[in-house]
């Protein structure tokens, strides 16, 4: 939980850069700040749902549809298993 906590922190102060940049007119530093605000805040959610774990979060990088994926696959071979019952 306590990495989930410490992303969950890092996007807050990254959103919070963002908002001074987006105040004083800089507005793609400010875009780049919030969408690593976005990455932080997807990586922690998705520890927090189970969709990720902490050892993974090297391998996913800025790839947000990599866990998305794993999850649509996971999802599809239990549907497949379920409907050969």
């Amino acid at each position: 939980m306590n990495e989930i906590i410490k992303w969950i922190d890092i996007a807050k102060s990254d959103v919070k850069s963002s908002q001074i940049l987006l105040e004083n007119q800089c507005y793609s530093q400010s875009y780049f700040y919030f969408q690593q605000a976005s990455e932080k805040a997807n990586k922690a959610n998705w520890m927090f749902n189970g969709l990720l774990k902490e050892s993974e979060l090297k391998n996913v990088g800025h790839d947000q549809f990599k866990p998305l994926r794993k999850n649509l696959i996971t999802q599809k071979e239990n549907i497949d298993y379920i409907s050969a019952t």
